[in-house]
C-alpha cells in the first residue's frame, strides 16, 4: 500500500490584482440596450503583473472557471487535453502524472498553487495533488521563465489558483454549500464531494472534502491495467480578510491522501521481455508465457503448463522427462530422466 499525504500551507499579504476569465460590464447609463463589451482573460503569471493574455509577448493561456466547470475534470490531464505544447507524462495512473511543457518535464517546470512554488519530487510519482474541483483558474506560461520563477522554469510555469468563498456566493448571500456526485464508467470511479462556505463583512472562509474510489483503468484494448485502482481523500481549508482596498490576507491549508497498491514506477506501462533461455525450471518459474523452438520451427506456445510437457519437451531436446510441482512456486519442475 502507498499513502502519500501532501500538505500544503500559503500565506499571501499584498494587493489582489488577479482577474478570473472574461467580465461583462455595461455603460454607465444603465440602458438595457446599451452594448456589452467582452474583456480578454487577465493574467499575472507571465509578467508577474496584470495584464491582457493578448497583449503578453510571450505564449500564455488562462483557463478561467467556466471552462473549468464545463470540463468537469477528473484529473490534470483533463485540464491541459487541449493545450499546444502541454501534455501530462507519466501514463494512465493518476498519481504518476506530471506536466510536460514543450517536451520539458518533471523538475523543468515550475508549479505554484496561489502563489506557493510546489517543490515535492518523489522519483516516478507526480508533483500535482490537487483535487481539480476547488480550481478557480489555470494560467500556463509556455517558454524559459527563470528570470522571473528562478532554477527550474526552463519549460514553462503552471500556476494555480483555488477557489475562496466569494467566487461561490451570489450577491447578498452569506453562507452557502455545493454538494456533487460523479461516476466514471471506464474504471468505475465514483466520486462523492461538498464545500461550505460563508463571510462575515469582510471576512470570509471556505471548506471542501472529497473522497474518489476507483477500480482498474479499462485499457482501449479491454483489458484492465495491472494496480491503477485507488482511493483519494483530499480537504482543502480556505480563509482570508480584507484589511483594506486592494490589500487582503489569505491563509489556506490542503490535505490530499492517495491510497493504492501501485509498482515501483507507476508511471510505467505493461510491456514485454523475451528471454532466451535453455534452463526450462528458469523458464517455469519467471516467465508468465513460454514459446518452445526448434530448427526455426514453434513447437508450442503458452502457459508453463500447457507448454512444459513430456512431449514437446522430448521432441524439442531428445530427452525422456518427468514433469513435478515445484514445492512453493507451484509451477512445473522438470527432472530428465536417465536414458
Amino acid at each position: 500500500m502507498l499513502a502519500s499525504w501532501i500538505r500544503h500551507a500559503a500565506l499571501v499579504l499584498g494587493a489582489t490584482l488577479a482577474g478570473t476569465g472574461a467580465s461583462v460590464a455595461q455603460s454607465a447609463g444603465g440602458d438595457d440596450n446599451s452594448p456589452v463589451k467582452e474583456f480578454d482573460a487577465v493574467t499575472v503569471t507571465a509578467t508577474q503583473t496584470q495584464y491582457s493574455a493578448f497583449d503578453v509577448p510571450a505564449s500564455v493561456t488562462v483557463i478561467g472557471s467556466d471552462q473549468l466547470q464545463r470540463e468537469q475534470a477528473r484529473d490534470f490531464g483533463d485540464i491541459f487535453t487541449d493545450l499546444p505544447g502541454v501534455d501530462m507524462d507519466g501514463g494512465p495512473r493518476s498519481i504518476g502524472e506530471q506536466p510536460n511543457i514543450r517536451g520539458l518535464g518533471a523538475t523543468r517546470n515550475v508549479v505554484t498553487i496561489d502563489g506557493a512554488r510546489q517543490n515535492f519530487e518523489s522519483g516516478h510519482r507526480g508533483r500535482l495533488f490537487l483535487d481539480p474541483d476547488l480550481l478557480k483558474q489555470v494560467e500556463v506560461l509556455s517558454g524559459p521563465s527563470s528570470a522571473f520563477y528562478g532554477s527550474g522554469a526552463l519549460g514553462g510555469v503552471i500556476a494555480m489558483t483555488t477557489k475562496d468563498a466569494a467566487d461561490l456566493l451570489r450577491p447578498g448571500e452569506n453562507v452557502g454549500g455545493v454538494a456533487k456526485l460523479g461516476y466514471q464508467s471506464a474504471n468505475s470511479d465514483r466520486l462523492g464531494a461538498g464545500t461550505l462556505f460563508g463571510r462575515v463583512e469582510n471576512f470570509d472562509a471556505l471548506g471542501a472534502f472529497s473522497f474518489r474510489s476507483s477500480d482498474n483503468v479499462r485499457l482501449d484494448n479491454n483489458n484492465d491495467l495491472p494496480e491503477s485502482a485507488r482511493d483519494v481523500t483530499s480537504g482543502f481549508g480556505k480563509a482570508g480578510v480584507t484589511i483594506a482596498d486592494f490589500h487582503r490576507l489569505e491563509i489556506s491549508a490542503m490535505s490530499f491522501k492517495d491510497d493504492g497498491s501501485v509498482p515501483s514506477n507507476p508511471a510505467g506501462t505493461p510491456s514485454a521481455i523475451l528471454v532466451i533461455l535453455h534452463d526450462l525450471n528458469t523458464a517455469a518459474l519467471y516467465a508468465d508465457r513460454i514459446a518452445v523452438l526448434k530448427g526455426g520451427r514453434i513447437l508450442g506456445t503458452g502457459t508453463q503448463d500447457e507448454v512444459l510437457t513430456g512431449a514437446i519437451i522430448g521432441e524439442a531436446f531428445g530427452v525422456a522427462v518427468d514433469i513435478w510441482r515445484h514445492p512453493s512456486a507451484n509451477c512445473p519442475l522438470i527432472v530428465a530422466l536417465p536414458y
